[in-house]
């Protein structure tokens, strides 16, 4: 029972240890955009073990077969020490850097839980596998400024602005704005899409509100960032310059993210209150039948 005990205060400092070096390694070589998915994954990921932390103390000890526990606990530390050791290389963004938490993550389990339990944590070991995803080349490889531009047009529109749209261009009768994909709300497509991901590892639900939810997170982005391109094509073409630097580039442009991550949370609540009355209802049919 001791040796128990030391092993999950060992597995615990050995995890805090790699959590915070990965995280000060992706602080320090500049990778500001890369910080928040791999703080949320994280978040995530200790709050999951947390939940299972009953479970832990019984995987620790369990030992079936001693050969393969002891060439487990091998690979594990091999992993581990290979982690280390590589870090102390890194100056600069190294792309290895996104193969550190699948690799700790797996070390880890082998030496705590061996190889017949991996499954057991195939939540876990996802999440620590989509830090893998650059989220800088996902948002390099879709250009929705196009229809961005469209749903812009077509908010200014409807709420009788005469507006011309050219390409990506906004043209309105005292000025016009180019929508560039920096703009394009790709980027908060990408935070919905995590925290979409997220949600779905921390609350397991039905296949058609893991459907529904990244579907959503799309919708919400997108929505919420055409709203916000109309505004300021309005705002740019009265050169009120002052508002739209606000909406551009200052405070204006975070609270359009946070209330697209609140309207996404609205969403997730609202899945998740489905799902838990679908369970709830599951009996009683099956007592009427």
């Amino acid at each position: 029972m001791t040796s128990s005990r030391y092993t999950q205060f060992l597995m615990l400092g050995i995890a805090a240890t790699l959590t915070t070096l990965q995280l000060q390694l992706v602080w320090n070589t500049g990778q500001f955009v890369a910080l928040e998915p791999y703080a949320l994954c994280y978040a995530a990921l200790w709050f999951m073990m947390w939940r299972k932390r009953h479970s832990l103390k019984r995987h620790c000890a369990n030992r079936i077969n001693l050969k393969s526990t002891v060439i487990a606990k091998g690979v594990g530390l091999t992993c581990i020490f290979w982690v280390l050791y590589r870090s102390t290389l890194i100056t600069n963004y190294d792309v290895v850097l996104r193969f550190f938490p699948i690799i700790s993550g797996l070390g880890l389990a082998l030496i705590g839980f061996g190889l017949s339990e991996l499954k057991s944590y195939w939540r876990e070991l996802l999440i620590l596998s989509f830090l893998m995803i650059s989220s800088t080349a996902v948002m390099g490889l879709f250009d929705i400024s196009h229809a961005t531009a469209t749903l812009a047009g077509n908010l200014l529109w409807y709420s009788g602005f005469p507006v011309l749209q050219e390409g990506t261009k906004l043209i309105l009768p005292t000025g016009f704005v180019d929508v560039y994909s920096g703009c394009s709300g790709i980027q908060s497509m990408v935070q919905l899409l995590t925290l979409a991901f997220l949600f779905t590892m921390l609350f397991p639900m039905g296949w058609l509100q893991v459907l529904l939810i990244p579907i959503a997170a799309i919708a919400v982005a997108f929505l919420v960032n055409g709203i916000r391109v109309a505004m300021m094509a309005v705002l740019f073409a009265q050169a009120n310059m002052d508002a739209f630097d606000y909406w551009h580039h200052g405070d204006g442009s975070q609270l359009f993210s946070m209330t697209a991550v609140l309207l996404f949370g609205g969403v997730c609540y609202f899945c998740l209150e489905q799902f838990d009355a679908q369970i709830d209802t599951q009996p009683t049919e099956q007592k009427g039948s």
